[in-house]
C-alpha cells in the first residue's frame, strides 16, 4: 500500500491543547469528571463540549505551541515520502475563519486544511470522502470508528484502558515525530 495523502488531527496530536485550555481557564473547567459519555467511553459530553466553548475564545490559538518537532516530520513525510499532508480539525463555525488563518501562517507546509463541526462520526466521512490514505490522531473514539477503512496511527501520551485496548489493535506512537510509515509499505 502505498501512503499518499496522510490525514493528521490536530489538537493533541500536532499542538498541545490543554496547556493552552489551562492558561486561560482554570483547571476545573477541563478535567475529566465522571459523567455519561456519548457511547460509554472516550471523553465525557460535558468536557468534549466545555473544550468546543472554550475554543471560541480567541485567545486559546495564541498559546497553542506545537508538540516537539513537529514541524521538521511534516517536512520529512512531504519531501522525502512525497506525502499530501491535510489538517483535518473540528471546530464551531464562529471560530473557523480564525482556525483556518492560524492553520495556514502556523503550517505552511499542510497542502490543505479541512475543519468539520465538532461532532463524532463526521470525521470518517470527511477522511473517505477526501482518500484519505492514513489517519493520526490522539482520540481513541474516532480511531476506532476509521480504523475499518483507513489505516490509522494512534497518538496519545493519556494511559488510560481505552487506549490499552486499541493500542492491539493500530499503531500506537507517544508523539508525533515518533511516527513511522515502514509498516504500510510493501
Amino acid at each position: 500500500m502505498v501512503i499518499k495523502t496522510i490525514g493528521i488531527d490536530l489538537d493533541e496530536t500536532l499542538v498541545k491543547l490543554y496547556p493552552a485550555l489551562k492558561k486561560i481557564y482554570s483547571y476545573n473547567k477541563i478535567k475529566y469528571v465522571p459523567v455519561k459519555t456519548l457511547d460509554g467511553k472516550g471523553i465525557p459530553d460535558k468536557v468534549r463540549i466545555g473544550i468546543q466553548e472554550a475554543l471560541k475564545n480567541p485567545d486559546v490559538m495564541c498559546h497553542l505551541k506545537l508538540y516537539p518537532f513537529v514541524m521538521e516530520k511534516l517536512l520529512y513525510l512531504k519531501k522525502v515520502k512525497k506525502c499530501k499532508l491535510v489538517i483535518v480539525t473540528s471546530r464551531h463555525d464562529d471560530i473557523k475563519e480564525q482556525t483556518l488563518h492560524w492553520l495556514h501562517k502556523r503550517f505552511p507546509v499542510v497542502d490543505d486544511v479541512i475543519i468539520t463541526p465538532p461532532l463524532f462520526k463526521i470525521k470518517r466521512d470527511t477522511l473517505l470522502k477526501n482518500k484519505i490514505d492514513l489517519w493520526i490522531d490522539d482520540n481513541p473514539i474516532e480511531i476506532e470508528d476509521v480504523m475499518n477503512d483507513i489505516p490509522c496511527i494512534m497518538i496519545s501520551n493519556r494511559n488510560t484502558r481505552y487506549n490499552h485496548y486499541l493500542r492491539h489493535k493500530v499503531p500506537f506512537v507517544q508523539y508525533f515525530f515518533q511516527i513511522n510509515l515502514n509498516p504500510f509499505s510493501r
